[in-house]
């Protein structure tokens, strides 16, 4: 479809994304941010989500509905749907709507590090039976697309990588602030990194280079339920004084003004939300070497390790701070490369009218 004619269509274009919930977690956030690159853009955009209530500002009519009953769509071109209850209930309930799904991890990986094994087995078994009827799958990276090729068969894969906006720095809290002035007079270089507190997100490596590299402190922002492990491990090291737990913050980039690296740890992940922020203000990257991340950047753009060695970090740590302007001059250039949020936009409206062309 030619430009012209593609920014005609798209202001008729109606579209209700199905959440899980309204919290400030990286799929919700992803979405929040997609929400803004397209509001401007196309008729309608609202979301229906089934649990809690909205603790994050996504900035568009958000609507409570029962997991259990079928909703009127009937307003709407596209149904967007993304983790496993709306990917379900999307494939129950959208037989009169266009659905379209947005895969944000490798499924059993992350379900089997964050769950018993029951019920990640349990959650999989429908996930899966629900994905095997979705016709359009969008995903961030070709190395998920073999993934899910292998996991649920054949559908019209689209490949597109996340989008953010850059975002100006604002002032921290007086106490925050005050803890990360003490490791800046103290000499330390800051590792920071964001995420939920849980096992997947291999934070423990962090306070675990803190023991061998003496000359680094590290704050780690966010709530889970790995946290207390977390802080007696530190305690265990002796590396109490040198880590930072500020806990769940709104508008976590605020932190990165005091960050002097960012470190992305984790064991699997569908793509560090974080991450990209952290490369859209020029934070060097230290960050495990996970497939996902092959398609878009290599060993001169970030330092690798090892997810799970120490000595590998170690390693990467070293390399970094040896070069701190030039991996964060990379670290810049790729997020103007790949990850802008007009590119994400532009990418999703086209893959909107070319399920529409498809289907209708």
């Amino acid at each position: 479809m030619e430009i012209r004619n593609l920014r005609m269509e798209e202001k008729k274009l109606r579209i209700a994304f199905l959440l899980p919930s309204v919290i400030s977690r990286g799929p919700v956030i992803f979405t929040h941010y997609l929400l803004m690159g397209l509001k401007e853009r196309v008729k309608n955009v609202e979301i229906f989500y089934f649990k809690g209530r909205v603790e994050y500002d996504m900035g568009v009519k958000c609507t409570k509905i029962s997991c259990y009953k079928a909703w009127d769509f009937s307003d709407f071109d596209i149904i967007h749907s993304t983790m496993g209850v709306p990917d379900i209930y999307a494939s129950l309930f959208s037989k009169k709507t266009i659905w379209v799904t947005s895969m944000h991890s490798y499924n059993d990986k992350a379900l089997k590090m964050e769950k018993s094994r029951f019920k990640a087995w349990i959650i999989l078994f429908f996930w899966e039976k629900a994905l095997a009827k979705a016709k359009n799958v969008i995903v961030s990276s070709k190395q998920m697309q073999d993934y899910y090729e292998n996991y649920i068969g054949h559908k019209n894969y689209k490949v597109i990588p996340y989008g953010i906006i850059e975002h100006e720095y604002k002032d921290i809290n007086k106490e925050d602030t005050k803890k990360l002035d003490e490791f800046k007079k103290k000499g330390y270089t800051i590792i920071g990194s964001v995420g939920l507190l849980n096992k997947r997100k291999g934070f423990h490596q962090i306070i675990k280079l803190l023991q061998v590299e003496k000359d680094c402190a590290a704050v780690i922002i966010g709530e889970g339920p790995e946290l207390g492990s977390l802080c007696k491990l530190a305690d265990e090291m002796g590396v109490t004084d040198r880590v930072f737990f500020p806990g769940y913050r709104d508008e976590s980039y605020n932190y990165y003004q005091y960050m002097d690296i960012y470190a992305h740890v984790s064991y699997s992940e569908g793509f560090g939300l974080a991450l990209l922020e952290a490369m859209s203000k020029r934070k060097p990257v230290i960050c495990s070497q996970l497939d996902i991340y092959k398609d878009y950047f290599d060993e001169n753009d970030v330092a690798y390790f090892e997810a799970g060695n120490i000595l590998s970090l170690k390693t990467a740590y070293n390399k970094i701070i040896r070069k701190l302007e030039v991996y964060s001059e990379a670290s810049y250039r790729l997020y103007e490369k790949f990850f802008s949020l007009a590119n994400m936009t532009n990418e999703h409206i086209r893959y909107y009218f070319d399920v529409l062309n498809k289907e209708l």
